[in-house]
């Protein structure tokens, strides 16, 4: 992938809010100095102090995080992901951004097990990045798992993953398969698999993260959104990086600077299933998913080029105090 630059030739600072959003783009002054110009590979070498409002919890040894907004298939992937969280003893935390509370109340009434915890951020619009720097604000396992309300984790996705994540930057799911979808016939170019990538040099080390690939005989493709990693990955990094808008490569832009900053190679494991749905529940920017991404993808090479490899968790919990509440019960 080619280096690119915003067409606006906009930095990496958010605009200012608008009097009718005051809630949108949270937790970034436009005037205010920002830390993301520092290399992660020192910040990986420091003690970072956590800011989280409980410490990490031995019991919960991982985080399953899913951000929500009104999507109707949590209620299935929830049913189906369940033994899977109680095998893996995970505490499951859902994060509710710019979503309908109450439908999301009555949807997990059903599934609600011990350890779960709602998390509500007050938001004009779903910002996929803020919701999972919210619900990582609240977790207490030391290692955390990125979910998708859409998705159903195979078996034995959590015993694979934790086996090969202490060698590893972190690790993603290897295959994701449409729900109830059918092998299909080898093309005729004899192709069975294609694959993108964007590869960043630095004069220390490099990463290399897979943005894509599709598997033309089981109809699978990648999934870098679910993710599972360390605690203190995500804290040298500084998180998600909020900033980005709509739908597209915020997960690719937290895959890259967590391999920068740890030096290790990543991982895949295991399979899943995807709930198929239309764009309607989708947040992105400009007219389709794709032209979202492709904003999304120029904002975050712009950055590269300009040494900003951090995160806004920080800058996010400063505001997220104010806007978000955590519920142990619905």
């Amino acid at each position: 992938m080619m280096f690119m630059t915003p067409q606006d030739g906009s930095r990496r600072v958010r605009s200012k809010q608008s009097p009718r959003s005051p809630a949108v783009n949270v937790g970034l002054n436009p005037t205010a100095k920002r830390s993301t110009r520092h290399s992660p590979t020192v910040a990986y070498n420091r003690v970072l102090r956590s800011s989280m409002p409980v410490p990490p919890n031995t019991a919960a040894a991982v985080s399953v995080i899913i951000p929500w907004c009104n999507r109707p298939e949590l209620s299935i992937s929830l049913s189906e992901n369940m033994p899977s969280f109680r095998r893996a003893h995970a505490e499951v935390i859902v994060v509710n951004c710019g979503g309908d509370l109450k439908i999301l109340r009555h949807l997990l009434r059903t599934f609600w097990i011990q350890g779960m915890r709602l998390v509500n951020v007050s938001h004009r619009r779903f910002n996929k990045s803020l919701a999972l720097n919210a619900g990582f604000l609240v977790s207490q396992g030391s290692i955390v798992q990125f979910l998708d309300a859409d998705i159903i984790l195979g078996r034995s996705y959590f015993n694979e993953a934790l086996t090969q994540l202490p060698r590893k930057a972190y690790v993603t799911l290897a295959r994701v398969q449409e729900r109830g979808s059918k092998p299909r016939a080898q093309l005729r170019s004899g192709i069975s698999e294609l694959a993108h990538s964007i590869t960043i040099v630095r004069r220390d080390r490099s990463a290399q993260v897979e943005t894509n690939r599709v598997r033309y005989g089981d109809c699978s493709r990648s999934a870098p959104g679910i993710v599972m990693f360390r605690r203190e990955s995500f804290l040298c990094v500084d998180g998600m990086n909020s900033d980005l808008q709509g739908w597209g490569f915020e997960d690719i832009d937290f895959l890259v600077r967590l391999q920068l900053a740890t030096g290790r190679p990543p991982a895949q494991a295991g399979c899943g299933y995807h709930i198929s749905h239309d764009d309607r529940h989708r947040t992105f920017t400009g007219k389709t998913p794709q032209h979202s991404e492709s904003s999304n993808s120029a904002r975050c090479l712009y950055n590269y080029q300009h040494g900003h490899f951090m995160g806004t968790y920080q800058d996010d919990i400063k505001t997220l105090h104010k806007l978000m509440r955590t519920e142990n019960g619905v």
